[in-house]
């Protein structure tokens, strides 16, 4: 009995962990590659509007999304406050799956009795 705990313990420890670390790269790759949507964007903005030549629209492109961050970044706080919400969600997930290590130590309760395995 104890160690069928044990191991659906460990298992939704693990789906736990594999969940947050999901979580995390979305979180963080979306950060990376938020720039790189907005330059795309920006490129075909200029191109179909403007029907300028792809080469010319980027680099029409590339100083309005170096600006464009770099006024983000000119906002109080905006930079930290995204940067310790993704790390906020990496201590959650790491707070979340140690608390699966704490049921591992507690016996095992089945109306009100304490269960020894056998």
């Amino acid at each position: 009995m104890n160690t069928i705990n044990n191991s659906l313990i460990r298992l939704s420890q693990a789906f736990v962990g594999i969940f947050f670390i999901f979580a995390i790269s979305s979180y963080f790759g979306i950060l990376l590659l938020l720039p790189l949507g907005i330059l795309f964007h920006f490129t075909n903005l200029f191109a179909g509007i403007l029907d300028i030549n792809g080469i010319i629209a980027m680099l029409f492109s590339i100083p309005i999304s170096i600006a464009l961050f770099y006024y983000g970044y000119r906002v109080g706080g905006l930079y930290q406050t995204i940067l310790q919400t993704g790390l906020k969600l990496i201590e959650l997930g790491k707070t979340q799956v140690l608390t699966f290590e704490k049921l591992l130590n507690k016996p095992l309760i089945h109306n009100g009795k304490v269960v020894t395995s056998k």
